[in-house]
């Protein structure tokens, strides 16, 4: 297997655990599995006995408490199975990533900058691996969801680990032109995009979406008055303020895509059609985002929603991987 296309394997793999994650969360299956078990886990219930002793773990739980106590056999299985597989395609991701990180290390004459890259992503994966279960325990203590804030953060981290790897699998792209514009669209647009995903974490995690399902008034207001009611310490705990600040900085993503669409048309060719792509991206993540607000969350949109922003940073990472005559 060639460098490239170990590299587009993990590529493929953060993407895979992308969706499912977003599917566990739609389903509500994530707290299904109440320990973490990085090694032995790999084995799910194989008997009658096993599986009701998980159930019986589940049971415990405030989830199952509060929200899910009617929950049946057959139910459990089915979260338990989404969460599971979750965690297995991690579990492939990392030994698929590690192995192919010893291999070239020692026979891939890397580069410096290569091998700084990857050593980030091993960080970034391991830490990836203990915001995940960090997250899932703050559900399994009092309240019956997990934090919002660790979500975001969950989402972040696999956000950091996609432009990694991204960043290193795109072989540098040789054009003629000032250097500025590249990068001033790449570094603009990334940071956007990614506030745009950390909010998103925190609409998720707050289930926002499920609140002033219109627009692009919310509720027929502007600025939702409810907002202005709260304590600022609480606004991030507050619905209706995440989706309206994940709806806002949308509008600046979209806007400030199309100012670079109007000037790029004064730059070259090349320039102008990775901005137009950018920009046409822009507006179909915008138009997915609509769809899934006005009816309510269906999982299919939302999930379509969550992986085009993962490959918006894509192409904001292109900007970035440039070399200028």
């Amino acid at each position: 297997m060639s460098y490239r296309t170990w590299l587009a394997v993990c590529i493929v793999l953060i993407l895979s655990m992308v969706s499912i994650g977003g599917f566990t969360r739609l389903t509500e299956s994530g707290l299904s599995i109440t320990e973490w078990k990085p090694v032995t886990g790999v084995i799910p219930p194989l008997s009658k006995s096993a599986w009701q002793k998980e159930f019986d773990k589940y049971k415990n739980t405030p989830e199952y408490k509060v929200r899910h106590f009617s929950i049946s056999y057959a139910e459990f299985q089915f979260i338990y199975l989404v969460e599971y597989f979750h965690r297995l395609v991690g579990r492939v991701l990392g030994l698929v990533f590690v192995a192919g990180l010893v291999y070239f290390f020692v026979v891939g004459n890397l580069s410096r900058g290569s091998q700084l890259r990857l050593c980030i992503a091993l960080i970034l994966g391991l830490v990836q691996g203990f915001v995940g279960w960090y997250m899932v325990k703050s559900g399994l203590l009092d309240v019956p969801a997990v934090s919002h804030y660790r979500l975001a953060l969950h989402l972040f981290c696999a956000s950091l680990l996609f432009v990694v790897l991204v960043y290193e699998f795109l072989l540098p792209t040789v054009v003629k032109g000032a250097i500025f514009e590249w990068n001033l669209v790449g570094y603009s647009l990334m940071f956007l995009l990614s506030m745009q995903i950390v909010l998103g974490g925190l609409v998720a995690g707050l289930k926002a979406g499920l609140v002033c399902n219109t627009f692009p008034l919310m509720n027929g207001e502007f600025f939702p008055a409810e907002i202005f009611n709260e304590v600022s310490l609480t606004w991030f705990d507050d619905p209706v303020f995440v989706q309206f600040l994940h709806r806002m900085n949308g509008f600046l993503l979209t806007l400030v895509c199309l100012i670079y669409l109007i000037i790029s048309f004064f730059y070259d060719r090349t320039f102008r059609a990775r901005v137009f792509l950018m920009a046409l991206m822009v507006l179909l993540q915008m138009f997915f985002g609509v769809l899934t607000l006005l009816f309510h969350v269906p999982i299919d949109i939302a999930l379509l929603h969550q992986i085009m922003a993962f490959i918006l940073l894509g192409i904001c990472v292109s900007f970035l991987r440039v070399q200028h005559e």
